[in-house]
């Protein structure tokens, strides 16, 4: 009885979920990705390269979210937000505003100049010279990360939720110098490693190149796709895709 009443629970949460007909794109405009996605009602579209995330959508984003929060948190990781709009004159200190130029969103409000933030180098390092002077060298590395939505004005938005103009992404910080961040680094590396076995992702971890966000020491974690845009090569030896 206690089954049955379980499963009649579950239609009836089922029936009541804001679950939409799928948008039917052009054929030229798809991706095998998106249409999975618009089909299982996990977004109803990505228009212009911002997308639109139903509630099973932003269900799964929380608990993946939830799970991300966790591995930092137990590396020693402190949570914290901050804003999405940047101002000029923090930008132009980096020279990224003229750097990024293209795939900044820039407006005006009461003559002063902003832009939407792509990532938050900025910004932490603003917070964290105010103060500075306040936190003992013991303290470091701070570890503090966020995990919040940034915006990249790209030309080639594509693949679905892959490449868009609005994305959530998290950044960890603040460490005393060069070589107390390579001290953390293997750290937050193996942390993403638990996460993507949690997640049963094959994922491996290769040399990057920097690119605008700088630094001397840079990995991405991949994963083998067919509509990957990176080349890698692997070792059926020792690798089992």
């Amino acid at each position: 009885m206690v089954f049955i009443t379980c499963i009649r629970h579950a239609i009836q949460q089922r029936s009541r979920m804001f679950l939409p007909t799928p948008v039917h794109l052009p054929r030229e405009s798809r991706s095998k990705s998106q249409s999975l996605l618009q089909e299982a009602a996990i977004v109803h579209s990505v228009e212009h390269g911002f997308p639109q995330l139903l509630p099973l959508g932003f269900r799964i984003l929380t608990k993946l979210k939830t799970l991300i929060r966790n591995e930092m948190n137990n590396i020693g990781g402190q949570e914290l937000s901050l804003p999405a709009i940047g101002r000029k004159n923090i930008w132009e200190i980096s020279d990224r505003w003229n750097l990024m130029h293209n795939e900044l969103f820039k407006f005006k409000d009461h003559d002063e100049e902003y832009c939407l933030s792509p990532t938050h180098e900025e910004a932490i390092t603003k917070l964290v010279s105010s103060v500075c002077k306040t936190i003992p060298r013991s303290n470091y590395p701070l570890l503090v990360y966020q995990i919040t939505w940034k915006y990249r004005n790209e030309s080639n938005y594509r693949h679905g939720l892959l490449r868009t103009k609005e994305f959530l992404m998290k950044g960890l910080y603040f460490h005393r110098d060069e070589e107390c961040a390579r001290q953390i680094y293997d750290q937050v590396c193996d942390a993403y490693e638990r996460i993507f076995q949690k997640l049963e992702l094959n994922c491996f971890k290769v040399p990057a190149d920097s690119g605008l966000m700088g630094g001397s020491l840079n990995h991405e974690f991949l994963g083998v796709s067919a509509i990957g845009e990176d080349t890698l090569l692997i070792c059926p030896k020792y690798v089992e895709l």
